[in-house]
């Protein structure tokens, strides 16, 4: 009875060995993953930031959409993408009113 006993037991430490071990390497996945998106939002964001200095207002929209879901980095994208909207917004009225005084200055 003793051998069947220990025999048990080695039989269920092997199992929850073997069972732990997947769930850290799937630990191991969700952290990677996890850093991964998060470089990848701050790099999102430095590029709209750049993108919208060189008013590339399209483009900047572009590559900040994906970060606007982010639970990290939500907030500050959204008040990016409102600055690049502003922004888009005002470069727009200035170039209809610079085409319009273009218009009537012609003789």
């Amino acid at each position: 009875m003793k051998n069947i006993t220990i025999i048990m037991l080695v039989v269920l430490a092997t199992a929850l060995a073997a069972v732990s071990g997947c769930d850290v390497e799937a630990q191991r996945r969700h952290r990677a993953q996890q850093n991964f998106e998060q470089r990848m939002d701050q790099v999102r964001l430095e590029q709209a930031r750049e993108a919208m200095d060189q008013g590339r207002y399209q483009y900047a929209q572009r590559v900040l959409t994906p970060v606007l879901d982010s639970p990290q980095r939500q907030h500050e994208a959204h008040r990016l993408m409102n600055r690049i909207q502003t922004a888009e917004q005002i470069y727009t009225q200035m170039a209809e009113y610079r085409s319009r005084d273009d218009d009537e200055r012609v003789y």
